[in-house]
Formats: C-alpha cells, sequence, structure tokens
C-alpha cells in the first residue's frame, strides 16, 4: 500500500478547515485560551504516551474532556451563533432566512406597540461579534422571541424594565442588561440614557440597536454610526432582515 493517498490529504485539508475554524470563532469570543488549553492537553497526552507515561497521558486526557464540558457549558450562545454562521456559509440558510424574517416581524411589532403606548425599550440584537463581555448584569432568559414576552419585560411594573434586551441565535437570551454608554460629545440633546447606551454598544460591536423613546413615542435603529429614526413596523421589518442577513456589508458604516 502506497504512503501517501489522496484520502490522506483530505484528511488532513478537512482537519486543518476545521481547527481554522475553531480558532477563528475562539478568537472572537473569551474561548481562545480554553480552545488553546484543550489542544495543549490533547498533545500533552499524545507525547505522554509515546513514551509510555500512561498515568500521566490518562491525567491529561480527563483534562482536556474537562475543559470541553466546560467550554459546551459556558459559550452555548458562541457556539450557536458559530454553527449559524456555518449554515449560511455553506448555503443551507433557508431555515436561517425564514427565522431572520420571524424575529424582525417580532421586534418590530413590539417596537412600534411600544412606542405607541409610550413604553421605552432598548434591544440589542447580535449579528457576529459576541456581546456577552460589554454587558454587565442581567438575567438570562432564553424565551423565544415573541410582541408579547418583549412588552411584559419592557412594561413599567417589569424589575427590568430599566434594563436592555439581548436577543442571540433567535432567542431572548438576557433581560435588564447595563450596556455601555458612549462618550461621544456630539449626542442630540434629546437622547437619553437608553440613547446613550445604544450609541455605546454600536460603537463597540456589529450588533443592531433598537430604542424607544417613552417621551416621544420614536423608535431608531443604531449599528455603527448609523443612526436612523424609522417610522413604521414594514420599514423597521426590511431594515433588520437585510442587515441581519447579510452582517458584513454593513460593517463598511462603522
Amino acid at each position: 500500500m502506497p504512503w501517501w493517498r489522496w484520502q490522506n490529504a483530505v484528511d488532513l485539508a478537512a482537519l486543518a478547515v476545521g481547527l481554522y475554524l475553531l480558532l477563528l470563532w475562539a478568537r472572537e469570543t473569551r474561548a481562545l485560551r480554553v480552545v488553546l488549553s484543550i489542544l495543549g492537553l490533547h498533545a500533552s497526552a499524545r507525547i505522554a504516551r509515546h513514551f509510555d507515561l500512561t498515568i500521566t497521558g490518562w491525567l491529561f486526557d480527563i483534562g482536556s474532556v474537562l475543559l470541553v464540558l466546560m467550554l459546551l457549558f459556558f459559550f452555548q450562545p458562541e457556539l450557536r451563533h458559530a454553527f449559524m454562521r456555518l449554515d449560511n456559509l455553506l448555503g443551507l440558510g433557508l431555515q436561517r432566512t425564514s427565522a431572520i424574517e420571524s424575529e424582525s416581524l417580532a421586534v418590530s411589532k413590539a417596537a412600534f406597540s411600544m412606542a405607541a403606548g409610550r413604553v421605552g425599550a432598548l434591544i440589542a440584537i447580535a449579528r457576529e461579534d459576541s456581546l456577552r463581555e460589554l454587558v454587565r448584569g442581567g438575567t438570562s432568559l432564553g424565551a423565544e422571541i415573541s410582541p408579547e414576552i418583549l412588552a411584559a419585560i419592557f412594561h413599567k411594573a417589569s424589575p427590568v424594565h430599566d434594563g436592555a434586551v439581548l436577543i442571540e441565535a433567535n432567542r431572548i437570551s438576557r433581560c435588564g442588561v447595563v450596556l455601555p454608554l458612549t462618550q461621544r460629545e456630539d449626542v442630540p440633546f434629546q437622547y437619553g440614557t437608553r440613547h446613550r447606551a445604544a450609541m455605546g454598544m454600536a460603537e463597540r460591536c456589529d450588533a443592531l440597536m433598537i430604542v424607544v423613546s417613552e417621551e416621544r413615542g420614536e423608535v431608531t435603529l443604531m449599528h455603527g454610526r448609523e443612526i436612523v429614526l424609522v417610522h413604521d413596523v414594514g420599514e423597521l421589518t426590511g431594515l433588520l432582515q437585510r442587515l441581519t442577513a447579510r452582517p458584513r456589508l454593513s460593517r463598511t458604516a462603522r
């Protein structure tokens, strides 16, 4: 049997692509050190076995398994987001497109319903960048996106109505979170804390920020340095669908 076959080339290519995607995802999140530690422990286990250090190799294996479990537990939203990106990359995004349409319509209906009732709201929709390192506090939710749930969160009687809602991987992942405020000095005088928080978040990541003003009943969409005053449900739905489905195009505005 020849020492080199075309199957070997395919195996190496698949391994290289897999490692590249894993490290690319890890670099964009807090998981890079964990991933590198897993790879290091696995390599150490192989080396230990090569020198017949059975117990040492076993300990390295146990350590790598524990780190994998920790990765799966602590980085569930980021992993879901990575699989969604891979799905789009492979051109298998029909289900993703349907989810984007449903999410965009639900968020838009909620925003204008709250605007009509003079209820303030602040919503961050994650795209490619992880939001977890930028926010503080809040309550884990994991709820489906619906106008009713969003309205309940931002109702004035709700204990978390003053914070922001995070939408990640087509779910309401957290509510009542605190966002970083913008440091810009040219903020319009009519903007309050919610608008400043939306601007601060949009400056630091590629999230889509939706602000509902309880004083003026206005709905504003922010991404990068773009600020758009939106007039109706249809307009906001279209903007969210376009910007969520093709996030890279809007990065030129940042």
